[in-house]
């Protein structure tokens, strides 16, 4: 009896120790393989580094005809390019707009605000987005009396269920389209706060963007004549023309002191997000780089 019991144990004792190395071994497994995931993935970013500190240098521009072109370059050279990856920081909603102005009272930006919360964020949320955005710029108002300059990543909620909840909004979702109803983008790939008051650039805004200033044919309409077009500016005759071939609501006039039109090179960016993806892994880095540091 006393020599079962001695095999039994044995067999407990080993079968613990096969399992706890069985474990140690998956779990240095796992361990490698995100390791290899990081490293591919900034890789990916560092090849958009270089490509975007090489494309910024100054270069001999191409001839229109060239002797060797291809019958389709100029196709090619028509059609419409991807919307990026990330709205990029010329193109996002400056919400120091909004702390100027009575939200309680008729605004555009707020409305556009309102929309864009809702689209990405309205079902993960304690309360409305007009609660929500009422908090939010109550929040930054407080903040800007303490403090010179107030980053949203630093915002303080009274709220610990809505601070999450706002950590979540900022954080995103690895994969995120609106369109399927698929995870929700950065909070902070749509807006921003700046002391200069800045315009939404039309030129690089996001297609998602576009849609909450207009409606989503109008938006994507106006995202094919912007990338098309050979003109230097998008006219604000040309925006309501599209509004009113594709049945959308007329354009506020008030709207247009808050957009940039013109196709004109604007001051670079400073910091730039970079999205780098291993798809063996699913491992998805976002890095916001300073120029200095290209």
């Amino acid at each position: 009896m006393n020599a079962l019991g001695f095999v039994f144990s044995l067999l407990t004792i080993l079968a613990f120790g096969a399992f706890a190395s069985l474990s140690k071994q998956v779990g240095a497994q796992r361990l490698r393989a995100s390791y290899l995931g990081h490293l591919q993935a900034n890789q990916r970013i560092l090849e958009q580094c270089e490509s975007a500190f090489y494309n910024s240098l100054p270069h001999i521009p191409r001839p229109t005809e060239h002797p060797y072109s291809h019958p389709l370059d100029a196709v090619y050279a028509d059609s419409v390019p991807p919307p990026p990856l990330v709205n990029p920081n010329c193109a996002r909603i400056d919400l120091s707009l909004l702390l100027m102005e009575e939200v309680h009272t008729p605004h555009v930006l707020y409305d556009a605000v309102l929309k864009i919360l809702k689209n990405f964020y309205g079902g993960m949320k304690a309360v409305d987005e007009r609660q929500f955005l009422d908090i939010l710029l109550a929040t930054i108002r407080r903040s800007l009396v303490e403090e010179e300059f107030v980053s949203l990543e630093k915002l303080s909620f009274p709220d610990p269920d809505l601070q999450f909840i706002y950590y979540k909004m900022l954080k995103g979702t690895k994969k995120s389209d609106s369109s399927r109803g698929v995870g929700y983008p950065s909070f902070l790939d749509y807006f921003k706060i700046e002391s200069g008051h800045s315009k939404v650039c039309l030129l690089h805004a996001h297609p998602t963007l576009l849609s909450a200033l207009l409606t989503p044919e109008a938006a994507e309409r106006l995202y094919q004549e912007i990338h098309t077009t050979k003109t230097q500016t998008v006219t604000q005759e040309v925006m309501r023309q599209i509004c009113q071939e594709t049945q959308s609501p007329p354009l506020p006039a008030e709207l247009f002191s808050y957009l940039e039109l013109s196709r004109s090179p604007h001051k670079r960016e400073i910091n730039t997000t970079f999205l780098g993806e291993d798809l063996d892994t699913q491992v998805l880095l976002r890095k916001t780089i300073r120029e200095r540091s290209f």
